[in-house]
């Protein structure tokens, strides 16, 4: 969202404290993203940034714990939410939830443009998503395999 959700950040701050453990010296409001229901936030913490996403409405909790579960497995090529210090991968506050992420600097895929020379480690990481797991959800390893292809 380009505006600023009906929020203030002290109470932002205070749940970030509260639910995440995060002492934040600054909070960065970001207008970007193509979600009408989400806004973006960078938290600045002592020699670290992080990525906050404040969404309204129902999570789709699949779309947080899938990540979380492929990063878990070894991929590290996938950015997920980071949990509270109870495992939850969000904290509520009011009518909003609040999730973590790393902060990663750079450009969206859109800003960068040609991505050939990175589409050989994209493709590395999709074939390692495939034999990790199948639709069912089942771990799959090459025949005679004790480790996950590369």
């Amino acid at each position: 969202m380009l505006e600023k959700p009906a929020l203030a950040d002290n109470a932002i701050l205070a749940c970030l404290q509260a639910g995440f453990g995060v002492r934040a010296d600054s909070l960065e409001f970001l207008p970007i993203g193509n979600d009408a229901t989400a806004w973006a936030y960078r938290v600045r913490v002592t020699g670290v940034n992080y990525f906050l996403k404040v969404k309204s409405g129902k999570l789709k909790e699949a779309a947080l714990t899938i990540p979380r579960y492929l990063r878990d497995q070894g991929l590290c090529q996938v950015v997920a939410p980071l949990p509270t210090p109870s495992g939850l991968l969000y904290h509520p506050l009011e009518s909003f939830s609040l999730i973590l992420y790393p902060f990663i600097a750079g450009l969206n895929g859109m800003q960068a443009g040609n991505w050939a020379p990175s589409s050989r480690k994209f493709t590395a990481c999709g074939c390692r998503l495939a034999w990790q797991t199948n639709c069912r959800g089942r771990v799959l390893r090459p025949p005679g395999s004790r480790s996950l292809p590369a």
